[in-house]
């Protein structure tokens, strides 16, 4: 917790929880027995957090990130919110934020979701086209995936399999 938001901190080796505890100002804490292992650490959690957290509570979340990530070079990253993620303009340029489209509304009214963030050298990746409306790809995988003939398609329908 900092003054103005949420950082989190994944310092999960002995070397980045060094780092963390000089960067707070509390390089004892690595001695500590409590502290002085993962296991240890994981196991005296809520002592250790309010320990961190006498130090975070004093930062702005930028401040905390730039002397953690930044200066001692401890793997941390601010907690944004839904709507700060949606808006992040390099998210967008990536492909892992993306503007998609509904069934059911109209092209001119994306809705933004999860994108495909993933460039291949050779291949196309993206979302090309809505995701299907429940059941809406049925009888291609009825069909054309399990081989099924229309009287197969009948009879299943008729027994409410499908």
């Amino acid at each position: 917790i900092c003054i103005d938001g949420y950082i989190a901190i994944a310092a999960l080796t002995d070397d980045w929880f060094a780092r963390l505890a000089a960067a707070i100002g509390r390089s004892d804490i690595v001695s500590d027995a409590r502290f002085a292992s993962r296991p240890a650490r994981v196991k005296y959690s809520a002592e250790l957090d309010q320990v961190i957290e006498a130090w975070t509570r004093e930062q702005t979340t930028d401040t905390a990130v730039k002397i953690l990530l930044g200066e001692a070079d401890v793997p941390t990253a601010p907690v944004r919110s839904v709507n700060d993620v949606l808006a992040d303009e390099s998210l967008r340029a990536s492909g892992a934020v993306a503007s998609l489209r509904h069934p059911d509304l109209p092209v001119h009214a994306p809705v933004t979701g999860s994108g495909v963030p993933w460039h291949f050298s050779v291949s196309t990746v993206g979302l090309r086209r809505p995701a299907a409306r429940l059941g809406g790809d049925n009888d291609t995988v009825y069909r054309e995936l399990l081989g099924l003939g229309p009287d197969e398609l009948a009879d299943l329908r008729l027994r409410q399999v499908i």
